[in-house]
């Protein structure tokens, strides 16, 4: 076990790694003493023993870092979010001055990055080649993600945060088994995984000559961030598309597109079932448009959703005409043709981007007439259904600051919320956002205008929450740094439920991040 101490005037910041056959823990507390106060953090690598094959944790979860959360020892898989242990340090160095806590941040970071990588040699836990290229990050997320690993061993960047859809196939152990789990098994062939593995790596930014960065989180090298856009398309195009078109998608000439931008579960979904509208030659095209344009996974997100929308809108294909086969026609074609009230408010625009993706357009039932029973007069005329309800918009964004916004600006949160990332409650899962893309896709997922949130949320002028449910996102949270819930929303802006609002409000309270006097549901 080896301890290192990072002292400040009002506290201090203590790292402690322990390794043992199969497993390490790497705990990050900062202890005040002013107040008493403890930030403390507990992770633990679970993965291969010895040479013999022992396992530290047979029955425990499946390899990789977990977040184990006190008192309780609650185990979160983090193999999707490797930069977990920065925002853990982040919480740690707080009890310290604040101008201390900059290079605080770093010298822990290095100390972490020291002593995972002498202590998981001895557990048997894979790395890459050279940690300090990729920093702590590139070494969380190779520990459960060996496809992840071969990426930054080929030269690409770390990431902090992993996509859901991009978890389990970065989890096999060989591009082909990756290719497998992404495109089944009609999809595979020695080209398509060939070209899978290489558009991983994006290649060294500038000139080839790496940059040196002072972060240790972050690595020694400026590399481009692992590249899972065309994982997305492989994963959206497996109904559709045969191994050689796959190929031809990902062949080299790649955009380099931002994580921020890249899609969500629901987007991934809705694709492949709508892919197979456009058939495989067009599909080809546009998918091949969406992977060299820098802008092309939120425009093909935008035409799936269109193309649904026109169509859930009663607009018949005669009337749209041949659909174009390049990207950016095909958007604004589907576009021109969405009327501008296509359906009920219950069922309009709004619910398109709601969490009902998987529902397919139903016909319309039409009853038989009925007859009057003879002997009786004319049958009643049938009660009128009811106004249907539509919930009241979100009122309109705050002046935003003045601050440069762009999709990959991040967005400003205190430790407090940063911390509740990936908590539970029974079905339920808070998220954090960190960039203007995140709201961007979050407003389009619940059909309401949070994305105009983010220059103030990048400025710390508002906080805001997501909760999902079973993967997809569910409900929006907006918290003034006052300390009182400005706005709990789900789909469509409709009031949350009760029993669900509550369990949120309960965590928000545990957490200090609200007091128990303000944990109120909004009333609209």
């Amino acid at each position: 076990m080896a301890t290192r101490v990072f002292e400040g005037r009002r506290g201090r910041v203590v790292v402690t790694t322990r390794a043992r056959p199969g497993a390490l823990t790497v705990r990050i507390a900062g202890h005040s003493d002013r107040h008493g106060t403890v930030h403390d953090q507990t992770y633990r690598l679970v993965g291969t023993g010895p040479a013999d094959g022992a396992a530290g944790d047979r029955d425990g979860p499946a390899p990789g870092l977990h977040l184990v959360v006190p008192p309780r020892g609650r185990l979160i898989d983090l193999r999707g979010h490797p930069g977990a242990l920065e925002v853990a340090a982040e919480d740690a160095v707080q009890v310290l001055e604040p101008a201390r806590r900059a290079a605080a941040l770093a010298d822990v970071g290095r100390a972490v990055l020291a002593e995972v990588t002498a202590a998981a040699g001895r557990c048997g836990i894979a790395l890459p080649e050279h940690p300090a290229a990729v920093g702590v990050a590139g070494v969380v997320g190779a520990a459960g993600l060996p496809m992840l690993r071969a990426a930054l061993d080929a030269g690409a960047g770390p990431l902090a945060t992993v996509p859901r859809w991009a978890v389990e196939p970065l989890a096999a152990p060989t591009a082909r088994a990756a290719m497998l789990q992404a495109a089944g098994r009609a999809g595979t062939s020695r080209r398509s995984i060939a070209a899978l593995a290489a558009a991983l790596v994006p290649g060294v930014a500038g000139d080839g000559e790496p940059e040196p960065v002072v972060e240790a989180w972050q690595g020694t090298d400026r590399r481009g961030a692992v590249a899972l856009f065309p994982l997305a398309l492989v994963l959206m195009a497996r109904d559709v598309l045969d191994p050689d078109r796959l190929a031809r998608v990902l062949a080299p000439g790649l955009a380099a597109s931002p994580p921020g931008s890249w899609p969500t579960v629901d987007e991934v979904e809705l694709a492949r079932r709508w892919l197979p509208r456009w058939g495989a030659a067009r599909a080809t095209t546009v998918l091949r448009d969406a992977a060299t344009r820098p802008d092309g996974p939120i425009l093909l997100a935008d035409t799936v959703l269109l193309h649904r929308a026109v169509v859930l809108a009663g607009v018949v294909p005669t009337d749209i005409g041949r659909l174009a086969s390049r990207l950016g026609p095909l958007h604004d074609q589907l576009l021109a043709h969405l009327p501008a009230d296509p359906v009920t408010p219950a069922d309009g625009p709004a619910a398109l981007r709601g969490t009902t993706l998987h529902d397919r357009p139903r016909p319309a039932h039409h009853a038989p007439a009925r007859r009057a029973p003879a002997g009786r007069g004319p049958e009643r005329p049938p009660l009128l259904p009811p106004p249907a309800r539509v919930a009241a918009p979100l009122p309109p964004a705050p002046e935003e600051p003045d601050i440069a916004l762009d999709g990959a600006t991040p967005l400003r949160f205190p430790a407090e919320i940063l911390r509740l990332h990936g908590r539970t409650v029974g079905s339920l899962r808070i998220v954090v956002p960190r960039t203007a893309f995140d709201l961007r896709h979050w407003g389009r997922s619940l059909g309401n205008c949070i994305g105009l949130y983010a220059g103030r949320a990048a400025a710390g002028a508002t906080w805001l929450l997501g909760v999902e449910r079973e993967g997809r996102l569910h409900y929006a949270v907006e918290i003034h740094p006052d300390r009182w819930v400005r706005q709990f929303v789900g789909p469509r802006n409709a009031p949350p439920d009760v029993a669900e609002g509550a369990a949120v409000l309960d965590i928000l309270v545990d957490e200090g991040v609200i007091p128990r006097r303000a944990a109120v549901l909004p009333q609209r």
